[in-house]
């Protein structure tokens, strides 16, 4: 497995044999085979196909790979990213747009791309592997409706996620996806992932403050929905207008 190789410093439980498959070390001591199959192990893995210089990685289990394009690197090839039938891995173009600003600012090889933790159904968009900051370019369609859900279910699962993720530990900047469209060079970006690497909060892009949504007969914005929900926090406005949420 290629992508283990690669990524071998940072699966500090895997061990790459001279020969045989590799395994992961359990609790107890004995291995287990890293088979494609498996579900219930995450790791990170090295992607191809990487700028010469640049490395990135994804954090997911064997099973997610169903594919080998699921390993080729999107941040070296965002412009080319059509990967939507035939077994290939989807992506949306917000997140396309927003890898292309990451490498702008230089933070691309700081970040992991599409991460499952054990707290959200869905992958993230991005992790910073040497922070515990997560990093979503998202649309309307947070606080709108998705799909089966009503516009009241998908807002609380999208306001539950920033909560889990603070109470998880992590960071978590948020970006929306006009602002993903419209900004050519992203300051503001690189400004809003140095808030949430410095200390515990959310962080969400000026795009949020045009987000309103009525709750209790009130018409509130994202960020003070935030704050009702997460006791002991406060809300201000940062350098490039960036919103931040913060404990008191």
């Amino acid at each position: 497995m290629l992508g283990l190789q690669i990524a071998q410093p940072l699966n500090h439980k895997v061990q790459m044999p001279a020969k045989g498959k590799a395994v992961v070390l359990l609790p107890n001591g004995e291995t287990r085979p890293i088979v494609p199959s498996m579900t219930g192990w995450q790791f990170y893995w090295g992607l191809t196909g990487c700028a010469e210089g640049k490395q990135h990685y994804r954090f997911c289990t064997p099973h997610t790979l169903d594919h080998h394009v699921c390993l080729r690197c999107p941040f070296c090839a965002y412009d080319l990213v059509v990967w939507t039938a035939g077994g290939k891995h989807f992506i949306w173009q917000s997140e396309v747009q927003l890898m292309w600003q990451l490498c702008m600012v230089d933070l691309d090889q700081q970040l992991c791309w599409q991460v499952k933790l054990q707290f959200w159904a869905a992958p993230f968009d991005f992790m910073m592997l040497d922070q515990r900051v997560i990093i979503q370019a998202d649309g309307s369609c947070h606080f709108e409706g998705m799909y089966e859900h009503s516009s009241g279910k998908r807002l609380n699962d999208d306001l539950r996620f920033c909560v889990q993720a603070v109470g998880a530990g992590f960071s978590v900047v948020r970006v929306h996806v006009q602002q993903v469209k419209c900004n050519k060079h992203p300051s503001y970006l690189a400004a809003a992932v140095q808030l949430a690497a410095a200390s515990q909060c959310i962080v969400l892009s000026s795009g949020y403050s045009t987000v309103y949504i009525y709750e209790g007969g009130q018409l509130l914005t994202y960020a003070q929905l935030l704050v009702k929900r997460l006791a002991g926090f406060r809300v201000y406005t940062a350098a490039f207008n960036n919103i931040v949420i913060c404990k008191q």
